[in-house]
């Protein structure tokens, strides 16, 4: 399947399954629609996280939960993994996996570029890859699950400036899927791979995707990160709230740099909150540190 990626002057983000065939008259596909059912269906939460609003959805999901843990038993709540789980079709949106994974490369057109043309400086090129990978990452606060891909099952689709984006899933057990986004000039390669999973524990769902991401420019260098954790809290009782756990570390090993952006570092625990503050971005030399932000 090939779509047209929204305009780069608005939200470049990837067409629904169900509306692959609709393009608006002014390019923007269904991206911008996207990063307003976000902040429509959110709002921030008074001790940190996105919190979702939607009663009636929310209603509708818990009565399937309680469905499931009566089904499950207490495996459910003690962290039982849950891809290989059969849920009710209620629960997932209308896109399989390979495409919801390109929801958070949002700002791909809007801060690789810029990234790709400093010359001189890795400092302030990590700084662009960074802001890449961090702006996407609160449209994951979708509400429903997307469909797991099957092997050999691939997503090919293209920002309007002409990048081009590619997803495969290439195993079956445990699921993993590979991707290479390319711009026409070439100036970089945004590429990796990853394994993903759920699990569950008490009244809050874990997400996953661990693997590489790497970020490759023409100079030869190449910036690597990896995702942080998804907590969804609230699965069956009390405010739903969606927050990050954990930490991201990116490194450029050919100019010997290292960053770290920690999510509310002070927190502790599988429930805690990760997502409220966000700590101090520091550039790492081999011989001294240099604050960035």
């Amino acid at each position: 399947m090939c779509s047209t990626l929204p305009a780069h002057g608005e939200l470049p983000l990837s067409k629904s399954l169900h509306q692959a065939d609709v393009v608006t008259d002014d390019g923007n596909g269904n991206g911008a629609l996207l990063q307003k059912k976000v902040w429509e269906n959110n709002e921030r939460h008074k001790d940190g996280g996105l919190w979702f609003k939607d009663e009636a959805e929310l209603k509708r999901q818990r009565g399937i939960a309680w469905e499931i843990v009566k089904g499950l038993g207490n495996s459910i709540l003690e962290g039982k993994e849950l891809v290989n789980t059969t849920l009710p079709i209620h629960l997932f949106e209308s896109r399989s996996f390979l495409e919801r994974l390109t929801d958070i490369w949002a700002y791909a057109p809007r801060y690789l570029p810029q990234a790709a043309a400093i010359k001189g400086n890795p400092a302030e090129r990590m700084k662009y890859v960074i802001a890449f990978a961090i702006s996407g990452l609160h449209l994951l606060t979708t509400a429903k699950k997307p469909f797991n891909p099957i092997l050999g099952e691939t997503y090919q689709a293209r920002f309007s400036d002409e990048t081009e984006v590619f997803v495969e899933q290439t195993t079956h057990h445990p699921p993993a899927s590979n991707w290479e986004v390319v711009p026409k000039d070439g100036s970089y390669k945004f590429h990796g791979h990853c394994t993903w999973g759920a699990s569950t524990r008490a009244n809050t769902l874990k997400g996953t995707q661990k693997g590489p991401c790497h970020v490759d420019f023409a100079d030869g260098s190449r910036i690597t990160y990896s995702l942080p954790d998804i907590l969804l809290k609230g699965v069956m009782w009390g405010d739903r709230i969606t927050e990050l756990a954990g930490s991201i570390t990116f490194t450029d090993e050919k100019n010997g740099i290292e960053a770290e952006v920690h999510f509310n570092p002070g927190a502790l625990g599988f429930v805690k909150s990760l997502f409220s503050k966000v700590s101090l971005l520091l550039i790492c030399y081999p011989s001294s540190h240099h604050l960035i932000y």
